[in-house]
């Protein structure tokens, strides 16, 4: 499960299905230096989104991913 305090980095890493929604939102984690250092919470509030609501997209979608 996936949580605000884990770096951006780590989250792409281990669930690579993730990016899908980090670019669906038209983040530029990808790629960035800074995404090896800037925990979740971090890029949520730097891209004044609603927490609750990207943590359940990324939840979501690894959960569907390990249904498969």
């Amino acid at each position: 499960m996936i949580n605000a305090d884990m770096l951006v980095s780590d989250i792409m890493n281990t669930w690579p299905p993730t990016v899908q929604v980090f670019l669906r939102y038209r983040m530029l984690c990808i790629g960035c230096e800074l995404s090896e250092f800037d925990t979740l919470n971090e890029v949520i509030e730097n891209y004044d989104l609603d927490s609750e609501t990207f943590l359940q997209e990324l939840n979501d979608l690894i959960d569907k991913d390990t249904d498969i």
